[in-house]
């Protein structure tokens, strides 16, 4: 079969108005994934880059080089089927728990060598529906435990995954982190401009 190709991706700065509308907590920074199709805060300081195995995954540090940092935030984003392709249905996919979604894919594909699994919280928020729970793994480049905490929220027409990875004297801090991603963390909502206002509907012009 051949290889795929690996997504090539382009760094861009904009300025941004005066009178723009992103807000976030002090010290935070706002995410903004397919023009607010996911949208979360992370730490202010923390660096940002794209999983170079090509995944389409974006992941956080917080420290300025990866080989340094002690916690990693990864956040992918997933665009489901709606309708069925033979009959053009819509699918109904909220019967499907999302615990289940985290069982099977996830946990059932980690290579890591889980040691102990916690429990799954499960919550719902607005139109938003959020699963996960922490696992401990044994790091084999550092030889000794480490945690993690795996989530599947779904949205409008969306599902997020966002995993973190800590070592345990970080438990607090790492925490922390979470509870803010996950309170601040928004799914499905209306295309946005780069200041955060909504996009303008398209006009249609029309000639007599």
């Amino acid at each position: 079969m051949p290889k795929k190709k690996k997504r090539k991706w382009q760094q861009t700065s904009y300025g941004l108005p005066a009178n723009h509308q992103w807000t976030a907590r002090p010290g935070n920074k706002v995410f903004v994934a397919d023009r607010g199709k996911a949208i979360f805060e992370v730490p202010g300081d923390w660096t940002i880059s794209p999983n170079p195995d090509g995944s389409g995954s974006i992941r956080f540090f917080d420290k300025p080089k990866e080989d340094d940092a002690d916690m990693r935030l990864e956040f992918s984003i997933i665009y489901p089927p709606l309708r069925y392709p033979d009959t053009g249905l819509p699918i109904d996919w909220s019967g499907l728990p999302l615990t289940k979604l985290i069982a099977d894919s996830a946990l059932g594909g980690d290579t890591r060598g889980i040691t102990n699994r916690g429990q799954f919280q499960h919550s719902w928020r607005d139109d938003i529906e959020l699963a996960w729970l922490e696992v401990d793994f044994h790091d084999p480049g550092e030889d000794r435990p480490a945690h993690s905490r795996i989530s599947l929220s779904r949205g409008p027409g969306v599902y997020a995954f966002i995993t973190l990875d800590f070592w345990p004297e970080d438990s607090h801090r790492a925490h922390q982190v979470w509870d803010c991603v996950m309170e601040t963390l928004k799914l499905g909502g209306e295309t946005l401009n780069l200041d955060g206002s909504k996009q303008s509907p398209l006009r249609r012009l029309s000639m007599n």
